[in-house]
This record gives structure tokens, C-alpha cells and sequence, in this order.
């Protein structure tokens, strides 16, 4: 009989965020070099954003967050995307509203994940929650970004472009290292005894430690 020694629903999750991360990414990178998107592919990257989130929250074992704030930030990101659908005329200065705010929006977001990301490193144990804490605030801002009309020379519009770049690239390393080294390592501290030279040693610990 065949086994893998992974979880295959673990997986495919990973699979997906780091499928979704990426284009997630380069939206933020590659917007002040090409023509401003549609109203499909802007509402795309915002709910890729929104699933990518749902995906992180799945995968990690807990946010530095209370609970009812997790639920507050789950709902700041979805906002973009009705922001963007919305065609009620009736709600316009709501949307209009929405969109003059998205640029504080995506710079506040910005701040409090470099934090995050600054609280968790160096990598360990006790710092992981921040770690994907950092990546939830992170994709928030690139939600929001999907709405801001970062166009023109003006110095706002270069300051917003560089936060969003800057953002994209720390969630883009963020989530890589979150999904593909963390998991390996805990995997293999956490493996049967191994024998070495005729000693059973756990993997993961130091075999010079062996008694």
C-alpha cells in the first residue's frame, strides 16, 4: 500500500495561498507600470485577497489578535470588493467615501504589518502568530489598494505605489517562509526516533546530546 507522509487538505490549502500571494503581489508591483485594470480583474485581486486570508487563518494555528478583531479585520478586507461591485446609485457617496479613504487605509495596514513583521524576527517558536498576523494586516492593505487610484506624478500617488510595492514583496516572503519552511521544520522536529550509529535520536535534536 502507497502513503505519503503528508496531509493532502493542508496541502491543497497551501497550494492555493501560494498560488493566490503571488498574483496578489504583483498587482501592487506592476500597477504603476501598465494601464489601470478593469472592473473584473480589480474585483478578482480583492477577492483573491479575501480567500488568501480565509486560507491563512485555516492554515495557522492562531493570530495575535483577539477573536472579535480577527472578525473586524476579515470584514475591513471583504470591504473593497463591494466597493468595487457596487453599482447602486443610491450608495454612491458611500463608495465615493470608501475610495478617499482607501489610501490611509493601505498606509495604516502598511504600518502595522512591517511592526508585526519586525516583532517576528527572528524567526521562533513564540513569534509565529505574529508572523501570520503581519500576513492577514498585509493582505488587508493590497485588498484595499485594488480601490485607491494611485495615478499621476504627484508625490502621493509615488509614496502609495512604493507602500504597496514594499507591502507585496513582505507578504509574498512572508507566506513563502510561513507555509514552506515552517511546516518542514516542525515536521521534522516532531518525526519518530532515527537511528544514528546504532542510537535511536529523535530528529530534531542535537545528536551530539545523545547519553
Amino acid at each position: 500500500m502507497l502513503t505519503v507522509p503528508v496531509s493532502i487538505g493542508p496541502l491543497i490549502l497551501r497550494v492555493a495561498l501560494l498560488a493566490a500571494v503571488p498574483a496578489i503581489a504583483g498587482f501592487a508591483v506592476l500597477r504603476g507600470f501598465v494601464p489601470e485594470p478593469g472592473r473584473a480583474a480589480t474585483a478578482t485581486i480583492a477577492a483573491s485577497a479575501v480567500g488568501a486570508i480565509v486560507l491563512e487563518l485555516m492554515l495557522s494555528a492562531g493570530l495575535a489578535l483577539p477573536p472579535q478583531v480577527v472578525v473586524l479585520l476579515l470584514a475591513l478586507a471583504a470591504a473593497p470588493l463591494w466597493l468595487i461591485l457596487g453599482r447602486d446609485e443610491r450608495k454612491a457617496r458611500v463608495v465615493a467615501f470608501g475610495r478617499m479613504a482607501a489610501p490611509w487605509i493601505v498606509t495604516a495596514a502598511a504600518v502595522t504589518a512591517f511592526v508585526a513583521f519586525g516583532r517576528a524576527w527572528p524567526p521562533r517558536e513564540a513569534s509565529e502568530s505574529l508572523l501570520h498576523t503581519a500576513i492577514v494586516f498585509a493582505l488587508t492593505g493590497l485588498s484595499w489598494f485594488t480601490v485607491c487610484r494611485p495615478t499621476g506624478p504627484g508625490l502621493a500617488s509615488v509614496a502609495l505605489r512604493v507602500v504597496a510595492t514594499t507591502l507585496a514583496l513582505a507578504v509574498l516572503a512572508g507566506t513563502a517562509y510561513a507555509i514552506t519552511v515552517r511546516p518542514l521544520e516542525r515536521s521534522a522536529a516532531h518525526n519518530g526516533p532515527c537511528p544514528i550509529h546504532g542510537n535511536n535520536v529523535e530528529l530534531g535534536t542535537d545528536p551530539a546530546r545523545m547519553c
